[in-house]
């Protein structure tokens, strides 16, 4: 599949069109190639290197929808699988929720696909592990983490007279530096791998390791906070997941019902998706093909849309979002420096994992920081602790956040761009052992 473009593309949706004998037809293609490196104790432990171009296929005989799906892209096969979406949509129970085809509309096209990325090779991640891996060990730590690049061409076609094709690529890198008793990270996400300064990675980890060493117990409570972007990006993605859809929203199933219009956040808070912003661009269309616009989610702190589909756009005389491929949160001039010497007593936060909603209608999630947690005092950091659990709601630190900072782009959900922030009153509930 080395010899994929836009073309051959072009030439698997309309055979698959040419083949529907449905009322309506959607078809997409997707084409990947993706390698991942894993390490641990400064060892590569796993290399995968998958390559894959699959169709998928979406007939409707009136509201009666079939679906379905292969790899093979010879003519034969592309015909029985439109044959078999028919024969799907001819036994199905009427969808209430169908929506006709999109109907073609103007596509801005996005710069996001970069040859230097598609063209680096297992060896030259090897390579640039073994030299990360080489600063940890000068440190007397050990260097552990995932190196993976992506390429991904999505093509969307329609009986409507819709075509629409993006490419673009990714890499992604974690780093984790581990000493005797404790561990640092840093990540780094891009576009463009030339872009990525994976020493500055892994040297980032080292430092935080390097301060982290002998962490102490302190006891739970809530503290003032400075989140970096990780941290929150974290926590934000599972707000927009169990949040931020209007149908549910709408029908009294999420914590922001009844809240449209009104201030739900401090007014220094701004979150928007728009494909085209210069600081995190990202597919320009839906899986249905439909054009992505600039959507402010939160302006000023006021909540202004939420996630909409076409359906409920139709039902509810609203302007369907889509599902965005971005988030951006806009952040600020203060320095992460600077917030810690405006802070009386609390802590750095690195980042959050293993995060779960505890009670979705309260907007509650709960997790545990990671791989650097320092207290701060006298707007000094003191010394590491121990990590901790938390107890949290995102609109709640929203609503408190008094400072922000620098945005990265944050991984691993759909391209985000946040920013480090300074909040108060964040609570956690126990400590733990490490």
């Amino acid at each position: 599949m080395d010899d994929w473009n836009k073309n051959r593309a072009n030439e698997i949706v309309e055979r698959a069109l040419n083949a529907s004998r449905a009322d309506a037809t959607i078809v997409r293609v997707r084409h990947v190639r993706e390698g991942a490196t894993r390490y641990a104790n400064s060892e590569i432990t796993q290399n995968v290197v998958h390559g894959d171009a699959a169709l998928e296929v979406e007939a409707a005989f009136g509201a009666q929808v079939g679906r379905t799906a292969t790899n093979r892209l010879d003519h034969d096969s592309l015909a029985a699988c439109v044959e078999r979406a028919e024969a799907i949509a001819r036994v199905t129970p009427p969808d209430p929720e169908y929506m006709p085809p999109v109907e073609p509309s103007a596509c801005p096209e996005v710069a996001i696909s970069h040859p230097a990325t598609a063209a680096f090779s297992p060896t030259d991640r090897a390579e640039a592990i073994r030299q990360s891996v080489a600063l940890a060990e000068r440190e007397g730590m050990t260097g552990a983490g995932v190196f993976s690049t992506h390429v991904l061409s999505t093509t969307v076609a329609n009986s409507a007279g819709l075509f629409v094709h993006n490419e673009e690529s990714d890499a992604f890198i974690t780093f984790s530096a581990t000493s005797s008793d404790n561990v640092g990270w840093a990540q780094g996400r891009v576009r463009d791998l030339r872009a990525l300064d994976l020493a500055a990675i892994a040297r980032r980890a080292i430092e935080k390791a390097r301060a982290g060493r002998s962490p102490r117990d302190l006891s739970p409570g809530r503290y003032d906070v400075v989140l970096e972007p990780a941290a929150l990006s974290e926590l934000l993605a599972f707000f927009f997941v169990y949040q931020m859809d209007a149908k549910a929203t709408d029908e009294g199933r999420t914590f922001l019902s009844g809240k449209r219009g009104f201030r739900i956040a401090a007014s220094n808070i701004n979150i928007f998706s728009d494909p085209t912003a210069a600081v995190c661009p990202s597919r320009p269309f839906t899986d249905e093909g439909m054009t992505l616009h600039r959507v402010d989610w939160l302006r000023n702190g006021v909540l202004k849309d939420l996630v909409t589909s076409r359906f409920w756009a139709k039902k509810h005389n609203l302007t369907p979002t889509g599902i965005p491929t971005n988030v951006v949160m806009e952040g600020g001039e203060t320095s992460d420096e600077e917030m810690i010497r405006t802070t009386d007593r609390g802590l750095l936060v690195t980042r959050f994992w293993y995060v779960r909603a505890v009670e979705p209608m309260r907007d509650l999630y709960t997790g545990m920081t990671r791989d650097g947690t320092f207290l701060i005092e006298g707007g000094e950091i003191v010394g590491p602790v121990k990590n901790f659990r938390f107890n949290e709601s995102a609109v709640h630190l929203l609503e408190n956040i008094d400072l922000l900072g620098r945005q990265e782009i944050a991984g691993p959900w759909p391209w985000a761009a946040i920013p480090s922030v300074k909040a108060r009153d964040f609570n956690f509930t126990s400590s733990t052992r490490f």
